[in-house]
């Protein structure tokens, strides 16, 4: 199988194929602005992990005493291998013929459909990569850890996060008239305040998640205060008022789905709600909370024939041709894994079981 730039460049397809999985992280996928991407050429991620945390207090001293000793915040060096990712999706003889049908009746230009029917294969297969690592971004935030099993890939890449950051909530919120959603958050928030110094800013959680608390028994007392009975439901402009008098981080809502093994799955589990720090902005890496998802060097970029000399880290995308039966191959590779430095800025609470 070899290369092949008879309708278009691996330059060409590569570049627009990282502008579409730039524009997705920004536009469909939101964990990207808590891990947001970072280019670097090598086969290897380096993070410090820690740093935050409490801040020390200094100490008050008399006149002509020495200062007193600081100490040092503990910095773990961590390092490890990025794994490769890719895919590949095939034009076939008779896809291909069409197109070329199909230019035949155009009236001319120089929109040609064969052209075009590789960008959009290089855009679906960088939108496959991204959809992955998007997967792996959640398995990182909620789990404080990756962990893939495919293809024979095995790898578990633990973050270490305090364990305390893992909780149960006392009842499940989906028994709306026993759980105590309120009591659950606020003893959340201690925890991660403790740790932390301050409070979480936002809480991500599933739009079926939020639905409950407009039913829970906590929430729906405080509402009635003023009205005397108590009612079945109550409004989220109620409950965002309930979470503000309680001091409770915004709520943002994530039920993003991609298709693993030809079968609809949730990206963030349905279970579970997450307590972070604000986000930053998903096309800054130096903006990431967390830390940031590295994108490597993938051998196709250091190949002459992809022109990427310079511009190496990240997905590359090129075509490839095959003669019996004849038909052109769409490959995007990669070389990425999602790695929060400060893993215990996140908090996961079960709140279903």
């Amino acid at each position: 199988m070899l290369l092949n730039a008879d309708y278009i460049t691996p330059q060409e397809l590569t570049g627009y194929s990282r502008a579409a999985l730039a524009d997705m992280e920004v536009n469909k996928f939101k964990l990207a602005m808590w891990l947001p991407s970072l280019n670097v050429d090598d086969l290897e991620y380096r993070f410090n992990r820690g740093g935050s945390g409490l801040i020390e207090a200094g100490t008050f001293r008399g006149f002509d005493v020495e200062s007193p000793i600081a100490g040092r915040k503990g910095l773990k060096r961590v390092t490890g291998e990025l794994p490769p990712l890719s895919r590949k999706i095939r034009l076939g003889e008779y896809d291909r013929l069409r197109q070329r049908a199909m230019a035949a009746r155009s009236e001319g230009g120089d929109d040609d459909p064969i052209v075009r029917q590789l960008e959009n294969d290089g855009e679906q297969m960088a939108r496959a990569l991204g959809a992955r690592i998007e997967l792996a971004r959640a398995d990182a935030m909620f789990n404080s850890s990756v962990t893939i099993a495919e293809e024979d890939m095995f790898v578990k890449v633990d973050f270490d996060r305090k364990a305390e950051h893992s909780r149960v909530a006392a009842v499940a919120w989906s028994s709306v008239d026993t759980a105590t959603a309120l009591s659950d958050e606020l003893a959340a928030v201690e925890v991660y305040n403790d740790t932390n110094g301050r409070p979480p800013e936002v809480v991500l959680m599933p739009r079926t998640t939020r639905a409950l608390l407009t039913r829970n028994i906590e929430y729906r007392q405080l509402a009635s205060r003023l009205g005397g009975n108590v009612p079945a439901r109550i409004s989220l402009e109620e409950v965002n008022g309930i979470r503000e008098d309680n001091d409770l981080p915004a709520i943002v809502l994530y039920d993003a789905k991609v298709e693993v093994n030809r079968v609809a799955t949730r990206i963030t589990p349905l279970n579970d709600v997450l307590y972070l720090p604000a986000p930053g902005d998903a096309s800054d890496p130096e903006t990431g909370p967390l830390g940031n998802t590295f994108w490597g060097t993938t051998s196709e970029s250091l190949e002459p024939e992809y022109g990427l000399q310079g511009n190496e880290p990240g997905i590359a995308v090129g075509t490839y041709k095959v003669p019996n039966p004849l038909a052109i191959w769409t490959n995007a590779a990669g070389i990425s894994l999602p790695c929060p430095a400060n893993p215990d800025l996140t908090l996961r609470l079960t709140v279903r079981s």
